[in-house]
């Protein structure tokens, strides 16, 4: 009998274990914030070349509401940093749009311009917007790539 109550034991010792420290790895917590995330609001990036610059239009739902700056940035092919395609490109800031300074002009649907008239002929370049508050928190958008002819 002393074999089965330390068996009994044993097995009623892991048993507690098992339920009091749960079983799988958690998670992180996550913040459920009011407002949601620029991450998740409905985005598209479209790049556009012209004879002088390339025309950035980036739609952008609730953009007053969560987004207190989107930021435009860069990235050139071929420039010291960005040789190859499949290389990580490391992208310039070139402007920032004001989605509180344009909503009192009321921007159409939910479309913002930016212009980039620094561009040269021949030349490859990728675009991306960063939606951020003033915390610095910033959601990335897809990427852009137009050949500037």
């Amino acid at each position: 009998m002393k074999n089965v109550s330390v068996k009994y034991k044993v097995s009623t010792i892991l048993f507690l274990l098992f339920v009091c420290l749960g079983c799988g790895v958690k998670g992180n917590p996550v913040a459920i914030s009011k407002g949601g995330s620029a991450a998740r609001e409905a985005y598209e990036l479209k790049a556009m070349a012209y004879e002088k610059k390339v025309e950035l239009q980036i739609r952008y739902h609730h953009a007053d509401a969560v987004t207190d700056y989107i930021a435009v940035e860069r990235s050139e092919l071929g420039k010291t940093g960005n040789l190859c395609k499949e290389c990580p490109l490391i992208y310039e800031r070139i402007g920032e749009i004001s989605p509180k300074e344009n909503s009192q002009d009321g921007p159409q649907d939910g479309i913002f311009i930016y212009c980039d008239d620094h561009v040269a002929k021949g030349k490859t370049y990728r675009y991306r917007v960063l939606f951020c508050n003033n915390t610095q928190n910033c959601s990335e958008s897809n990427m852009v790539e137009i050949k500037f002819q």
